[in-house]
């Protein structure tokens, strides 16, 4: 029989296990992190968060970036899609060699057949990085931005914009546009195979996004680029462009070899 002290301890039995377990909601939540951040959001003093991070490294709960400060974690503690693990695997080694190569932000948005969500990003070293969006973000369907215009070209279509007041960035003012502007700009996106902002946010931000797919070529996500830009700048380079789609075919093969239909 179990006791009402054994189903609710007073005190904590395993405190280490705790401090672990807590190591993996954060980087799940917050993705990439260095030993400082993880300390700054436990409280507790860096060599024992190092502690924590070599013992779940050797149980391959958390790997370190190649040459990097930075710890991923690898497991999550809360239910997870299953799709999502597959696509995230499939893309993580692809989206550190662009983030070194391009030095801006890259992300992973997973699309559920309604939504975009934010399920990884990857920082470049020693930048400053402004890019606000948190994993979990859901995008919303009114901007027609790159990650929109993807995620309608490929996957939700283009009758939403019929019952919705669609927008874009333009010099960090949100405008509106029309449903023939919205539609256009999902055809271009088509087109050439990826959607860009049509200018930079409130933060300086441009971003840049492919498609990625199901071997039963049904849109799974969007590997996006999130540039700081310039105020003067209008377009990403042709070289940024090549780089992306080079990540993307990448991705493409390795969820086709994962065969996730």
């Amino acid at each position: 029989m179990i006791t009402e002290t054994e189903k609710s301890p007073k005190v904590d039995p395993a405190p280490a296990l705790r401090r672990g377990l807590r190591i993996i909601q954060l980087l799940s939540k917050d993705g990439m992190s260095t030993l400082g951040q993880l300390s700054e959001a436990t409280g507790w003093p860096k060599s024992s968060v190092l502690r924590l991070l070599r013992s779940l490294e050797m149980m391959q709960f958390v790997e370190r970036e190649d040459g990097g400060r930075r710890y991923r974690g690898l497991v999550q503690i809360m239910p997870v899609n299953g799709e999502v693990a597959v696509l995230k695997q499939a893309a993580v080694t692809s989206m550190q060699k662009l983030c070194r190569t391009v030095g801006h932000t890259v992300e992973l948005h997973y699309f559920n057949r309604q939504h975009l969500e934010l399920v990884e990003r990857i920082e470049p070293l020693d930048t400053e990085v402004t890019v606000r969006m948190r994993i979990g973000y859901q995008r919303e369907q009114q901007e027609i931005d790159a990650l929109m215009q993807v995620a309608c070209a490929y996957g939700l279509g283009t009758d939403i914009l019929k019952s919705q007041q669609s927008w874009v960035w333009t010099d960090a003012k949100q405008i509106e546009i029309t449903v023939d502007r919205a539609e256009q700009l999902i055809n271009l996106a088509k087109a050439n195979e990826y959607g860009i902002d049509c200018g930079y946010n409130y933060g300086g931000v441009m971003r840049l996004g492919i498609p990625l797919f199901r071997t039963n070529r049904t849109l799974i996500g969007v590997l996006a680029i999130a540039q700081v830009c310039h105020p003067t700048m209008r377009q990403l380079d042709q070289a940024m462009i090549r780089n992306i789609k080079n990540a993307g075919s990448i991705i493409n093969t390795n969820l086709i070899n994962g065969h996730l239909s």
